[in-house]
């Protein structure tokens, strides 16, 4: 603001400037992740990180333009939650089971028989659980010794989450 006086007697003008700047921006047609990576059979063969896409173009990040058409399954996940196997990718949440019509969730119906052990977590053998067996059936507990049941032991302190229900 600018201010001009003059001698008596006084009279004050008061002049003001706007001044307005535009800036075009454009995207690019290739999609792009935070930290750059890239990924698929032109990228020696290299994995999103978890939760992570791998684009038709080699490049890991979530969103259509990544888990979208062209998606490279074998790299990371190609989907926005919900489905899961050979077209899809591993399931979202990683305590989940991929049933084999390749659908996410924790049902005896998709951690049980035929379920896809590549693509999501499915029922240990022998009532035993963790990263090496899958999860606990029908409700039980996964304990921190890697044991299904319904004991305090299993299911109270230690228990791991990711392999069967605590409480």
């Amino acid at each position: 603001m600018w201010q001009f006086t003059t001698s008596y007697p006084r009279r004050i003008v008061t002049t003001t400037r706007t001044t307005t700047t535009t800036t075009n921006t454009k995207s690019k047609s290739n999609p792009t992740s935070n930290n750059n990576s890239r990924c698929g059979k032109d990228f020696n063969n290299k994995s999103c990180s978890k939760g992570e896409c791998c684009s038709k173009k080699g490049y890991c990040g979530t969103g259509s333009n990544y888990c979208g058409t062209g998606c490279q399954a074998s790299y990371g996940r190609c989907n926005d939650g919900g489905r899961c196997g050979a077209n899809c990718g591993k399931c979202l949440n990683d305590k989940q089971c991929c049933s084999q019509y390749g659908y996410c969730d924790i049902s005896d119906a998709h951690c049980g028989s035929k379920c896809q052990s590549k693509f999501g977590l499915c029922y240990g053998s022998h009532d035993k659980c963790g990263e090496q067996y899958g999860r606990c059936k029908g409700g039980k507990c996964c304990s921190k010794w890697g044991y299904c049941g319904t004991s305090s032991d299993h299911c109270k302190n230690g228990c791991q989450p990711r392999y069967g229900l605590c409480k």
